[in-house]
């Protein structure tokens, strides 16, 4: 009987301590990062989304690649928190 009662009070600690300890970071919740994040490691990163129709609405500081456009000319930079065209800018050219 003692044995039993250890046993299920050595679970019962178990169990708690498993609720207690967070495991990895879940990173596909929100999208703020919070500290410092290194990508250096990664194969490809992609900080643009991509198409040939830059989408109807931006938010500012989003950055889109235009893929059917003339190199040099095909990243575009949301300027205002507006919908249609006229919130994306062409990225200046160097």
């Amino acid at each position: 009987m003692e044995m039993k009662q250890t046993t299920s009070n050595l679970f019962v600690w178990a169990l708690a301590a498993a609720a207690l300890l967070p495991g990895q970071t879940t990173i596909n919740g929100g999208r703020a990062v919070s500290g410092t994040w290194d990508a250096s490691g990664a194969s490809t990163t992609k900080p643009a989304k991509s198409g040939a129709v830059l989408p109807a609405s931006c938010g500012v500081g989003e950055q889109f690649f235009k893929t059917d456009a003339t190199a040099g000319q095909n990243l575009y930079l949301c300027t205002a928190r507006t919908r249609g065209p006229s919130s994306w800018g062409r990225a200046a050219e160097r």
